[in-house]
């Protein structure tokens, strides 16, 4: 490890070195970086032929070869990868790049061809990199521009990373169902899968913070496709004990195998589908559950997943039974600490129930018990993401909490958060039900739908007085609450603690001067939110709570056309007040929530705002994760008199 870390520091100090040295093109400080890190290959600035010799591109900045033939053309029989140089990169530039690796890849070597190799698919695949000295976009935006173009081209033909200097690298991780681990992965070659045999891997595209050190993840993807192409070629890794490549990458686009080895990108709606739980059946061995078998529906196929100590063989043996036209070389599986699993198999849930009971029935002292308990699915809300309260609080927030909180922090804070997401909405069906009931009314009024005149006597048939009451009491304790008792007592879940907000001007003084100290952002929050707490406060003691009583009666103009005169409270209409007080409630809960969760991301991850006019109708979700190094710009707490639907 320690060479290995050494080998790291020295290429990284190379790369500084190399890149500020104006006599040097990209093209020939990325070829004096690799020369002599790579093994027994070679790299040349060049263009790349076809075996015949009939087909070029390039030229690249880098080949990556091991052969003979030196200079400006290439063979792509012993080409393993390419390094396409870019020194600023545009949405322009990054299509071409797209173009060149499409062609690339769509050379075939003769020794995969001809099945000479060993492994033929470790020969046929060419790695592509595209590395950009620089460029104006965001880790993020270029994330998205590589999605629009992996939509038109198949992913055999996809570059395998992206890397812009002083920024990070988006390139693609997998990992197997049941399993945390996320691995690099080397995007496959048309019509080479493994074997023949699709497994059920994730595939993400992932975006990874690396900072100055960015091309030593460059190197070491580099690296690792020289070891696949010549198998016992022993390398340094470029990227380990570097202290801005993070561990951590933010995940988009999911994809999966099909049976076809397709790689094909998962909807929303799949991936909603994905999370659902499905059957579970336990290996009891006399007295003891020694595992647990699943089936997985997966694309056009499935496969199996066992838990525990049991192994997975014999379920393999008596599927193979139920479905003999599958070719036993597809039997195999993926073995982890946690968990094993199948290939993915043209086999059905109604096979997989058939081979279990045959297990079941020839297997002596081995009994297959069905995990019967159920999983309560409850109507929440008559409203779904789009809503900005359900999308952003509940859909949105969960997911920001999902990269912040390890598994063992999310039950806790989900319980405080339960508390003070059903408050707040007990708040906005208040308010909602205010500004109905005074609109009807008002509305009725001047219609005269409820208005019955005889001589001088006018009389209004409805009365909303007991609603407008009632709803606001609901509104102003039901406020009071959530800041007092929930948000209080998440933030101080969450490490922050917010209860001097609600004591009197000395305690306030010097608590908000203690948070100054730690987090000033908060601090500032929270001194401009007592400009509005104290006095909601104030109205709950006084007017509803002490029995001061305040006046929710309606009252009436009767000179000249009849009209109907809003409540106000201290001044302020009824509904105006409902509305403001929401509003300034329902952004103390998510922007206080997000602030806390923000400080809490794993290193190389941080947060971002989504402008309005961005956000998609079907999940209007505010913030998202985003690189810490390279990414958008980090989102920061700060006072504001936005409606919440504006923010």
């Amino acid at each position: 490890m320690r060479v290995q870390a050494e080998a790291s520091q020295k290429l990284s100090a190379d790369v500084r070195l190399r890149f500020d040295d104006p006599a040097l093109s990209i093209g020939a400080a990325l070829n004096h970086l690799l020369e002599g890190r790579m093994g027994p290959f070679k790299t040349d600035e060049a263009e790349v032929t076809s075996s015949d010799g009939e087909a070029k591109v390039g030229p690249f900045a880098v080949v990556l070869h091991k052969g003979d033939v030196r200079g400006a053309v290439i063979p792509i029989d012993g080409v393993a990868a390419v390094v396409d140089a870019i020194d600023e990169l545009t949405p322009d530039n990054l299509r071409v790049a797209y173009d060149r690796a499409q062609q690339i890849k769509a050379m075939t070597k003769k020794a995969a061809a001809d099945g000479s190799a060993s492994d033929p698919t470790s020969i046929a695949m060419t790695l592509v990199i595209v590395f950009a000295r620089g460029s104006s976009l965001s880790l993020d935006e270029i994330s998205d521009e590589m999605s629009k173009l992996n939509a038109t081209r198949p992913a055999y033909s996809w570059p395998d990373m992206v890397a812009v200097d002083g920024k990070g690298i988006i390139n693609y991780a997998t990992r197997v169902p049941g399993d945390d681990h996320l691995g690099d992965f080397i995007l496959p070659v048309e019509d080479h899968s493994p074997n023949g045999l699709t497994a059920p891997l994730y595939v993400f595209k992932a975006i990874r913070s690396a900072g100055r050190h960015t091309f030593n993840k460059v190197a070491a993807l580099l690296a690792a496709r020289v070891s696949i192409f010549a198998p016992g070629t022993v390398i340094a890794k470029y990227d380990t004990e570097l202290e801005e490549i993070s561990r951590n990458c933010v995940v988009t686009d999911t994809h999966q195998f099909n049976l076809k080895g397709e790689l094909r990108r998962l909807s929303d709606a799949e991936l909603v589908n994905e999370m659902l739980p499905t059957d579970i059946y336990g290996i009891v061995l006399g007295k003891n559950e020694v595992g647990s078998i699943q089936y997985r529906r997966w694309q056009d196929g499935g496969f199996l997943t066992l838990r525990g100590k049991f192994p997975i063989e014999p379920f393999l043996m008596f599927l193979r039974g139920q479905v003999p036209n599958i070719p036993p070389k597809s039997f195999q599986f993926i073995r982890r600490s946690s968990v094993q699993v199948s290939m993915v198999l043209p086999f059905t849930e109604h096979d997989f129930l058939r081979s279990l009971m045959m297990f079941q029935q020839r297997s002596q002292g081995i009994a297959i018990r069905k995990d019967t308990r159920k999983l309560l699915i409850q109507k929440y809300a008559d409203e779904g993401m789009s809503s900005p309260y359900h999308g952003r609080l509940m859909y949105g927030l969960l997911k920001v909490r999902d990269t912040a909180l390890s598994d063992a922090d999310r039950q806790p804070f989900d319980k405080f958060f339960d508390s003070t997401f059903t408050a707040l909405i007990a708040v906005r069906d208040a308010a909602a039900t205010i500004r109905t009931t005074w609109e009807g009314h008002r509305d009725k009024v001047a219609s005269g739908a409820i208005i019955v005149e005889q001589g001088r006597q006018i009389q209004v048939t409805e009365t909303i007085d007991k609603t407008l009451k009632k709803e606001s009491e609901t509104l102003i304790t039901g406020a009071v609450r959530t800041l007092k008792s929930c948000m209080q007592a998440m933030a101080g879940h969450l490490g922050a603690d917010i209860g001097f907000l609600f004591k009197k001007e000395t305690a306030f003084k010097t608590g908000l001067a203690a948070l100054a100290q730690t987090d000033p952002a908060l601090a500032a929050y929270i001194e401009d939110a007592r400009l509005w707490t104290e006095a909601l406060i104030l109205i709950r003691n006084e007017e509803i709570e002490h029995g001061l009583g305040a006046d929710f009666r309606v009252s009436y103009k009767v000179e000249g056309k009849m009209e109907a005169r809003e409540p106000d409270i201290r001044g302020e209409p009824l509904t105006a007040f409902a509305a403001r007080v929401l509003d300034r409630l329902g952004c103390f809960v998510e922007e206080v929530t997000m602030h806390l969760l923000q400080k809490r991301m794993p290193a190389g991850i941080g947060l971002t705002e989504v402008a309005p006019g961005a956000r998609t109708s079907s999940s209007p979700e505010r913030f998202k994760t985003t690189p810490s190094v390279g990414g958008l710009p980090s989102w920061k707490l700060t006072p504001h008199r936005r409606r919440f639907e504006d923010c």
